[in-house]
């Protein structure tokens, strides 16, 4: 729904319409938008972590794990992108000067990184921050129509600069 009709243009009134729930009823689960945004942004971060924790194996080489990594990302590209929206729109927002937003979100974000270290075997865990972040930005670029390269090219590349760096680095 918010990424539908946009945090912004959205109030409680208006998600209790859009759930068919009575504002009182939405009221007595959440006390704000803000407290639904923590929460959703919880629930997606722990759904995503479930569907791709599918994908350990303890016999996997770190080059195998990175490979299942990148397709588990590939298959949730749109919805990763659809997520991004959604949190460019609420940092934009006064909701996201919030400290509790703000705490919320970051706490899913190190969440993130932590599981993916964890997944790949990589102590490194500022190198998996901007592996991430380059994952997003290739997503977002590919949003606005800006490649012509297909993701599996976009994706080897990446598993190529990723690999590179952590063999060097383990040198």
């Amino acid at each position: 729904m918010f990424a539908e009709k946009g945090y912004t243009s959205l109030s409680m009134r208006k998600i209790a319409k859009e759930l068919g729930v009575t504002t009182g009823t939405l009221y007595h689960y959440f006390n704000s938008k803000e407290d639904i945004f923590r929460q959703l942004t919880e629930q997606i971060s722990q759904e995503n972590i479930e569907a791709s924790s599918k994908m350990t194996s303890p016999s996997l080489t770190f080059e195998e794990r990175l490979d299942s990594f990148l397709h588990f990302i590939k298959g949730y590209e749109g919805r990763w992108m659809q997520t991004m929206l959604i949190l460019m729109e609420v940092i934009r927002s006064e909701s996201f000067e919030n400290k509790e937003c703000y705490t919320s979100y970051n706490r899913e974000v190190e969440r993130h990184i932590d599981w993916t270290a964890n997944y790949l075997q990589v102590e490194d865990k500022e190198s998996v921050r901007y592996l991430l972040l380059l994952l997003q930005g290739i997503i977002f670029h590919r949003y606005l129509g800006g490649s012509a390269v297909s993701i599996d090219k976009q994706l080897e590349i990446v598993k190529g600069i990723f690999t590179g760096y952590i063999k060097q680095k383990s040198s």
